[in-house]
């Protein structure tokens, strides 16, 4: 595991793992998938299993404000937390993602 994802994992736990356990075994199980990834990934592993870890923080009390996780939880990396456009989202000034199937890139074999 990353120092990112560790940071990740140790935020989304203080956030969800009490007030919410049923969400935060959902959060486990996602991050448990993404870890698995990491031979396919590469150097881009820790990002997406750290996304796992905190995808579903819009869901914590204090941090739902609008009623859509997503945004909720990004907005509070965003403000809060000074997360860059990879963890919170797409800024104005990042480009936009590949349009081209997320598995473009796998092997076919």
């Amino acid at each position: 595991m990353t120092a990112l994802a560790s940071r990740a994992e140790h935020f989304a736990q203080a956030l969800l793992q009490e007030p919410l356990p049923r969400r935060w075994a959902h959060v486990l199980g996602v991050a448990a998938r993404a870890r698995s990834l990491a031979p396919v990934l590469g150097a881009d592993a820790g990002l997406l299993e750290a996304a796992a870890w905190l995808h579903d923080i819009g869901y914590a009390p204090g941090l739902a404000v609008t009623g859509l996780h997503a945004l909720d939880g990004a907005r509070y990396l965003r403000d809060a937390q000074h997360a860059d456009a990879r963890c919170a989202g797409w800024s104005p000034t990042t480009p936009a993602p590949s349009s081209k199937p997320a598995n473009a890139d796998l092997p076919t074999s």
